[in-house]
């Protein structure tokens, strides 16, 4: 069984051509501009709203019928799109659908990922075997304490994850994510270590996340306030993506 926040049709930036995402409940961080608060917790959430309603967060599907749920787009997929796999962080439940994976891999459908690589070895073991091409999400990067003390991560975790990735996957596959949120990972510490990575392993492209959507809705379907997070103002970003440039690394910004 895998259990499942949601299922996304027709998503234009998860990857090449028209894509279905899933996103797999359960993730091993916690984010403060989270814009997915649902998919944090690996199980089946009940919430009440302020209004008293109830809502429903998640649900469980046999593996038949989760390939049952992405086959239905098969069409799509046969002009360059595929199914992306997204969270939470989905590489925690990647041993369990491992079979999965295979079959759509044996069906020519190209799999993406979005992962922030705080995730098991043999997880991400498992999943290179299978994935065509991957988004990493970078977060904390300088400071193991601030990593920890702010999302909850083992940084050293992900430099050694990242580092088999690169070994393992071929930079030409992977592409940098990165949100850039004042007060948490814009600071000059933050930005001087992620030209670092870029300088180092060359990835094929790095996406900047201008402004996130921190799907307000749903937190307040989960009876919790919304984070108040700003908006990186485009002098701040112009000086980033002038420091990037010397990196010759594809630079795009994405205004979500």
């Amino acid at each position: 069984m895998v259990i499942v926040s949601d299922i996304q049709r027709f998503c234009l930036h998860d990857g090449p051509g028209i894509r279905t995402t899933a996103f797999l409940k359960g993730c091993s961080l916690c984010c403060p501009w989270c814009a997915n608060p649902e998919t944090i917790v690996h199980e089946v959430q009940t919430t009440t709203d302020a209004q008293g309603n109830q809502h429903t967060f998640g649900k469980m599907l046999s593996l038949p019928d989760m390939r049952e749920e992405l086959l239905r787009d098969y069409v799509y997929y046969e002009n360059g799109g595929g199914v992306t796999w997204s969270g939470g962080e989905p590489l925690l439940q990647f041993n369990k659908i491992e079979q999965l994976l295979d079959d759509l891999r044996n069906l020519k459908i190209s799999q993406y990922i979005e992962t922030s690589l705080y995730a098991p070895a043999k997880a991400l073991k498992t999943a290179i075997k299978y994935i065509d091409g991957w988004y990493v999400d970078l977060k904390i990067l300088y400071d193991a304490s601030v990593c920890r003390a702010i999302i909850g991560g083992d940084l050293k975790l992900f430099t050694s994850n990242l580092e088999y990735l690169f070994t393992h996957a071929g930079r030409h596959r992977i592409t940098f994510r990165f949100p850039f949120i004042p007060g948490f990972t814009d600071s000059g510490q933050n930005q001087t270590a992620l030209i670092h990575l870029v300088k180092e392993y060359s990835p094929a492209g790095i996406e900047i996340l201008k402004a996130h959507n921190l799907g307000r809705s749903k937190y307040e379907k989960m009876g919790a306030q919304a984070p108040r997070i700003g908006i990186v103002d485009d002098e701040t970003l112009g000086k980033l993506i002038s420091k990037l440039d010397i990196c010759n690394t594809p630079v795009r910004v994405l205004e979500i």
